[in-house]
Formats: C-alpha cells, sequence, structure tokens
C-alpha cells in the first residue's frame, strides 16, 4: 500500500483515483481564462528537473485557456521499491481552438 502524506493548503499527495501501486505527490496551481482576450497572472513556476516550487512569477496566458500545473513526483512501486520514478514539472493545457499535454520530465529508472 502506497504511504499517504496529509496534504497542505495546495498541495495534493498520495494515490487517490490512481490505479494500485502508482502514487504522485505534488504540488500544484490551476490557470484559467475566461476571458476572449489575453490576461497576465500571478503564479508559480516549478524546477523541471526536481519539481520544487520555485518563485511567484508573471505571466501571460491565452484567451479561452485552462492549464494545470503540478511540480513533483509520479511513481510507480512494487512493494516497498520504487520500480519507475518521474520527477520535475508536469502540465495538462486546453486552449479554446485545440488542446495538447506536456510534460517535463527527469525518469528514474
Amino acid at each position: 500500500m502506497a504511504e499517504q502524506q496529509q496534504p497542505a493548503a495546495g498541495a495534493g499527495s498520495g494515490s487517490s483515483g490512481l490505479p494500485p501501486g502508482w502514487t504522485m505527490t505534488t504540488t500544484y496551481v490551476l490557470e484559467v481564462n475566461t476571458a476572449s482576450i489575453a490576461k497576465t497572472i500571478r503564479t508559480y513556476s516549478f524546477d523541471e528537473t526536481s519539481g520544487n516550487k520555485l518563485t511567484e512569477v508573471d505571466k501571460t496566458i491565452k484567451p479561452l485557456f485552462f492549464e494545470f500545473v503540478a511540480g513533483g513526483s509520479l511513481f510507480f512501486g512494487l512493494g516497498d521499491a520504487r520500480a519507475v520514478e518521474m520527477t520535475g514539472r508536469f502540465s495538462f493545457t486546453i486552449a479554446a481552438t485545440s488542446g495538447y499535454v506536456e510534460m517535463l520530465s527527469l525518469i528514474h529508472i
């Protein structure tokens, strides 16, 4: 059974909703722009290698845009051992006219 950690405000952790053996521990932000023009917001950046939350930054987001950005780790374990671990920055983006998935991570095997 995967170890469950107590989530902090604005952070998600544990394996809820994931297949058996998988655990994801992340800090995340959700960026949404429902306006028909681009907007500049304050958000957090995540290190692409370690997944650590870095600093607050200004970011201009496109009109009619949704992005879920997380920094942390996703791993698959066999017993007490981690068979595969991906650590870094993960993002899922949907734009009004097209959608794409982008994942940046460092994979430990």
